[in-house]
């Protein structure tokens, strides 16, 4: 059975503009929405197609820069743990820790 809706789809270079034109990088968005850090830079590198759902979560953080504050605490607030960086403890991103690093 055919898909129900087709939707147009962002390149990968419109990501990673909106990603720039909302002072985040893949690093970011990946911890926001739970997506693999490296799926995301093959998203703004162009290597995938970016799925619909992470091209409108970027259109609603570029649009309404409230919504990248309320992004940044609920990731804050839903992260125990960042298991590439167990040496933060728990909730680091309550802790202030916001760098770019994977």
């Amino acid at each position: 059975m055919p898909r129900r809706f087709i939707y147009d789809r962002m390149t990968g270079e419109e990501f990673r503009e909106h990603l720039e034109g909302t002072g985040i990088g893949p690093y970011q968005f990946a911890r926001f929405t739970g997506a693999d850090i490296k799926r995301a830079k093959a998203w703004a590198g162009g290597e995938e197609d970016v799925p619909h759902w992470a091209a409108l979560v970027i259109s609603l953080l570029r649009q309404h820069p409230a919504n990248l504050a309320a992004a940044r605490r609920l990731a804050a607030v839903s992260i125990q743990i960042d298991n590439k960086r167990p040496h933060l403890g728990e909730y680091p991103y309550l802790q202030g820790h916001d760098d770019e690093q994977a």
